[in-house]
């Protein structure tokens, strides 16, 4: 059975909405962090005073990330391009009670209603890490934190202007003329 496609958004929403359903955290506490770190990130303006979450609160911040591995294919159907592009879903778990939530995260995505789910999205989960965890300090506060990374191929369409077909790679490879004074 083929993988159906879909694009970079709708799989970052599909993905972020399973770790909304399974860890059953507030929006507000499921962040996508696109290379932000800690807490310090989420900051709820009220009346100019910024608010940070306290140790007790579990939050995650996730990164939807392109990985580079051997997974990535193209493939052209008359007029139709898709490539098939392998990403990385990078999951920090901070708070007292990040590593039952790591836990609870690291299962569902190997349960098969979840990989069925997101397939249907997609999405093919490949594999899925072991648990990390670590303290990391922030302000001079200890925060623990569990990290877990999810390997997934999405299925895009691709779309070229003017796309004919006709192989172009011949003129690409040419010697390029350098001229000198």
């Amino acid at each position: 059975m083929s993988l159906p496609t879909t694009t970079y958004k709708n799989a970052l929403i599909e993905l972020r909405n399973q770790i909304l359903t399974y860890s059953g955290l507030s929006n507000n506490f499921v962040l996508n962090g696109d290379s932000l770190y800690g807490p310090d990130v989420w900051k709820m303006i009220t009346e100019m005073i910024g608010e940070s979450p306290e140790v007790n609160d579990t939050f995650i911040i996730f990164e939807f990330k392109e990985l580079s591995n051997d997974s990535f294919g193209i493939s052209v159907d008359d007029e139709n391009i898709s490539a098939l592009a392998p990403y990385g879903l990078f999951i920090k778990i901070y708070g007292e009670h990040c590593h039952e939530a790591a836990y609870k995260l690291a299962s569902i995505f190997r349960v098969p209603q979840v990989v069925e789910r997101v397939r249907k999205a997609g999405i093919k989960i490949m594999t899925s890490s072991q648990i990390g965890s670590l303290n990391e300090f922030i302000n001079g506060i200890r925060w623990p934190r569990c990290d877990i990374e999810i390997d997934v191929l999405c299925n895009f369409n691709v779309t070229i202007d003017n796309y004919s077909g006709d192989p172009y790679a011949e003129s690409i490879a040419l010697p390029i003329n350098i001229l000198k004074d």
